[in-house]
């Protein structure tokens, strides 16, 4: 595969799973989970889209939670908090393999 020559449309997902805004982290994730996916467009009550959730948006609000608010995240807990959330890909890959 060339990065230059190969075209969006070869490579994105067709069947998007969506959440809302008001959806809980642990429902969103579990959408990531069941559907091995990174991110999840964010939609409102008429389907449009008004951003979307990331595995980093993830992990970065849990290292914000474990980590006083006047330090910033160290590297270590970053990696820490990534490794959990992402996981299940890891396992998935190996299986895969």
């Amino acid at each position: 595969m060339r990065i230059d020559r190969t075209r969006v449309e070869q490579l994105m997902t067709r069947d998007v799973k969506t959440c809302g805004a008001h959806d809980t982290l642990s429902a969103v994730a579990k959408i990531m989970w069941n559907h091995d996916c990174g991110c999840v467009p964010v939609v409102d009550d008429d389907g449009r889209l008004v951003g979307i959730l990331s595995l980093n948006d993830i992990a970065l609000e849990a290292a914000r939670e474990h980590v006083p608010p006047t330090r910033n995240v160290s590297p270590e807990s970053f990696t820490e908090t990534m490794a959990a959330v992402c996981e299940h890909r890891s396992v998935r890959s190996a299986a895969a393999a």
